[in-house]
């Protein structure tokens, strides 16, 4: 499998992007705690899909959710989040 590629990204402020409630994820029987970052990522072939990666303040993955599309994994930040489209940043524009 190819190394994964960041498609877009969003930090989250805790001013304007609140858990809602609408999914709940945990580990070892605890919910893990509010990202800081929201990566939307792709392996490429033969993974036709795309990961909405959960980021903590160090930059390591928390959890992730699978979708068929990007549109999918944009619409699970936002019902997650209250994330808009105009708040995430294509990953080339962050080097």
């Amino acid at each position: 499998m190819d190394k994964a590629k960041v498609l877009l990204r969003v930090s989250i402020d805790p001013t304007r992007h609140r858990p809602t409630g609408f999914t709940e994820h945990y580990v070892d029987m605890a919910p893990i705690p509010v990202p800081t970052e929201l990566q939307i990522v792709t392996f490429g072939p033969p993974d036709p899909g795309f990961y909405l990666l959960y980021l903590d303040s160090a930059g390591n993955e928390l959890t992730d959710t699978f979708h068929d599309t990007v549109g999918d994994a944009l619409l699970q930040a936002e019902r997650e989040f209250g994330v808009r489209s105009s708040d995430w940043v294509p990953a080339v524009e962050l080097h």
